[in-house]
């Protein structure tokens, strides 16, 4: 298997990261993955096709319950939730073709995606709350901007397939 990254990695202790982020493994090991290319983007477009259909369902019941009288912070914090548990299932068998341990990268989606809360809450405090933007359009621009973070880091913490590249 050869890693060849696309660009430089802007730092040397992100190098393992970055190249697993880039890596192109079509090689024997495919077999270890259910038979899919782990590769970056048939994943990327597996990925997408799991967050498209859960965040469009997602963000019309947002629209509904904020419309209902719910507060958006409140909507989005239980929404988030919900969506995390049903988007584990899809992201780890079919978009990531993970064959790890389940409850280990389950923890780690869970450490992810409170990360990728706080990135989403802030958004909606800092630019709705404080800034007066629209909580419809905020929270339209959040799914893109936690989605591409989420899939850094389910690549590469998360659903690593060379486990070199976690945090020791």
């Amino acid at each position: 298997m050869t890693l060849t990254p696309k660009v430089e990695a802007p730092h040397a202790v992100s190098q393992a990261w970055y190249l697993e982020l880039n890596m192109n493994d079509r090689d024997p090991s495919l077999a270890q993955t259910g038979g899919r290319d782990r590769s970056l983007f048939p994943t990327l477009v597996r990925y997408a096709l799991v967050g498209l259909l859960s965040n469009t369902i997602g963000y019309g019941v947002y629209l509904f319950v904020t419309w209902m009288g719910v507060p958006p912070l409140l909507a989005m914090s239980l929404l988030y939730s919900v969506g995390v548990t049903i988007g584990f299932l899809g992201n780890r068998k079919w978009a990531f073709s993970h064959q790890g341990k389940a409850l280990q990268s389950l923890v780690r989606y869970w450490i992810a995606h409170g990360m990728g809360y706080c990135l989403n809450f802030s958004m909606l405090y800092i630019f709705a709350d404080r800034l007066g933007y629209p909580h419809q359009l905020v929270q339209a621009a959040a799914v893109f901007v936690v989605a591409g973070f989420l899939f850094v880091m389910f690549r590469l913490f998360v659903f690593p397939h060379n486990k070199s590249t976690l945090p020791s």
